[in-house]
């Protein structure tokens, strides 16, 4: 499951080092926001071993119990 994070970066309008230096800190930024919405690094850590289909399962069901939690907590709360 490959995931593409395209991040774009503003024109330059003036030649000088801070504004590159500001441009290329907040393209950085950009990108390490958008490679954590795409879940990348947690789909990385999860594919690192090998896991069995029943794991899989398992793991799954744990998450959609979770979610189901937070949701509820959510409904209650708002």
């Amino acid at each position: 499951m490959a995931t593409n994070v395209r991040v774009t970066a503003r024109k330059n309008r003036s030649g000088r080092d801070e504004d590159k230096d500001r441009t290329f800190r907040t393209l950085l930024s950009d990108f390490k926001r958008a490679c954590n919405d795409a879940n990348v690094l947690q789909d990385l850590k999860r594919k690192q071993y090998f896991e069995s289909k029943s794991d899989k399962k398992r793991r799954k069901k744990r998450e959609a119990i979770a979610e189901a939690r937070r949701q509820r907590r959510k409904e209650y709360r708002g």
